[in-house]
């Protein structure tokens, strides 16, 4: 029983994070405050190398 316990309570946390991305992204969607270009850019989460000039 306890180990169900610990099972349900990431069960939720899973569940209400799905929850509030979809919500976050019909409003967003709704309001036009996100690009669907971007949203459907398979390369937009391709993080650059940053340079801060002061390489030896």
């Amino acid at each position: 029983m306890g180990v169900d316990r610990l099972l349900d309570m990431m069960r939720t946390a899973v569940a209400n994070f799905n929850r509030d991305g979809d919500i976050t992204m019909t409003v967003a969607h709704d309001e036009d405050k996100i690009s669907m270009d971007v949203f459907n850019d398979p390369d937009a989460r391709t993080i650059e190398p940053v340079h801060c000039g002061m390489e030896r």
